[in-house]
């Protein structure tokens, strides 16, 4: 009997045959990077996209301004189709600046700091803000759950500790 159920157990926590980009909470972030910025032209892979977040996710963006700042918010679906209208002829450059990673247990909270550019300005930021992703480790894989990002803007700048890039990025 006791057997069985460590069987059971052990069956529902092994890691399938692909976790693509969720191995850990640092790679499912790195993931989000890499497969949001495009071309000019180019096209998103949304069915990877969507694989890394649990159901639809929730995305909410404070833009800049004091405490009365407009909030963005979205799930994926809505992500996916606004991102095709505002970004689909011109492209989308996202690059991370720092990270700083916290876990305990199967849960995790990544801030990440990043700028956004389009092609055509050459590569020069638009913006700069910080991410807080929040992760759950479920069946050996690591998925966001949630991104809040804070756009810097009069009175909101980066935090020191992540206002310059990390070399390697």
């Amino acid at each position: 009997m006791i057997a069985m159920a460590v069987a059971l157990i052990a069956a529902s926590t092994a890691s399938p045959s692909v976790c693509r980009d969720g191995e850990t909470a640092d790679s499912a972030v790195s993931a989000v990077y890499d497969l949001v910025s495009v071309p000019a032209g180019g096209t998103w892979d949304w069915d990877r996209i969507g694989g890394l977040f649990v159901d639809q996710g929730v995305f909410v963006t404070m833009m800049p301004g004091a405490s009365n700042a407009p909030m963005i918010k979205a799930d994926l679906s809505t992500l996916r189709t606004q991102t095709q209208e505002v970004y689909g002829r011109s492209g989308f450059i996202e690059r991370e600046y720092k990270r700083e990673t916290r876990i305990f247990g199967d849960i995790a909270s990544i801030y990440s700091s990043f700028q956004i550019a389009v092609p055509a300005n050459e590569g020069r930021p638009l913006a700069r803000g910080l991410h807080h992703f929040q992760l759950v480790r479920s069946r050996g894989c690591w998925r966001i759950v949630s991104n809040i990002s804070q756009i810097e803007g009069s009175g909101w700048q980066l935090p020191a500790a992540f206002a310059t890039k990390r070399s390697g990025r």
